[in-house]
């Protein structure tokens, strides 16, 4: 139980932790993370000289506390990600509009907790857009990718080299057959995920926010099992719905939480499966 205090307890209980941390001498390391695989690039959100988007993860540390929002995290192990960006005409870095530049993700990209341990944000520092002259960034995240917190001062408990190693071999490669892999809430995820992103992108046209949504994002996704497709559009109809009244920011706060709850239903059955040896 205590485990999946520690990885569940969302909002709350990072919000207590935030106030203890405040308070204490030391602080102690949060948990590593597994950015979850995706089937296809994500294209970042480009707007006033930064480029980011939201990706789902979940935990992989259980005797760890969730990380507060914005905690740095940065890549551990082999995981396959990679990072392209197109050059706009006239940069330094290419001669010709369209030219593609393959980014380096362990330098290029910066990783973020955005919602505790269920969604990271990854972003491309204004810096490296001006360094090569891009006007869009995307990326794929492949198979076991794995995200370990940045060290800071006074860490009463750190983490180190074996429990890293750990976290994204073994129980990474768990989490990938049983969380990535899932075709139904995690595949239900990935779509939300998707539609949260897409709100930022470009907002949805008033009175027919959900179909112009739904088309503009998801489209036939041929991939995707009926039930996922039906568990993420039926989360965007509720939404759509509850927020009628409102804009698409409301939208979005609620696909979230449909989202992290798709994420958790998942992560709390991963760490049953780790308590049990398997």
């Amino acid at each position: 139980m205590q485990k999946l205090v520690r990885c569940f307890g969302l909002a709350t209980l990072a919000a207590w932790v935030g106030v203890l941390m405040q308070t204490a001498p030391g602080v102690a390391a949060p948990q590593a993370l597994a950015l979850v695989a995706m089937d296809e690039s994500t294209d970042l959100i480009c707007r006033d000289g930064a480029c980011s988007a939201e990706f789902s993860s979940f935990c992989l540390q259980s005797g760890r506390f969730s990380p507060m929002p914005a905690t740095a995290y940065h890549l551990e192990g082999n995981g396959a990600i990679r990072a392209s960006g197109t050059i706009v005409a006239g940069s330094p870095a290419a001669p010709a509009d369209g030219s593609t530049v393959i980014l380096d993700p362990v330098k290029d990209l910066q990783f973020q907790a955005l919602r505790s341990h269920v969604a990271v944000r990854v972003s491309v520092s204004p810096e490296t857009i001006r360094q090569y002259g891009l006007r869009s960034v995307s990326v794929h995240v492949g198979e076991n990718v794995t995200l370990a917190p940045e060290a800071v001062a006074h860490d009463d408990n750190p983490q180190d080299g074996s429990s890293l190693a750990t976290a994204s071999g073994p129980l990474r490669s768990l989490g990938h057959r049983m969380i990535d892999t899932d075709d139904t809430r995690m595949a239900a995820a990935r779509l939300t995920s998707r539609l949260i992103n897409g709100l930022d992108s470009v907002p949805s046209r008033q009175g027919d926010r959900t179909d112009d949504l739904w088309n503009r994002i998801i489209g036939e996704q041929p991939a995707t099992t009926e039930t996922a497709r039906q568990m993420a559009r039926d989360a965007l109809d509720m939404c759509s719905f509850d927020s009628e009244a409102h804009n698409d920011s409301a939208i979005r706060d609620c696909l979230r939480h449909h989202h992290d709850r798709f994420v958790v239903f998942l992560n709390t059955r991963y760490w049953e499966a780790t308590g049990t040896g398997m």
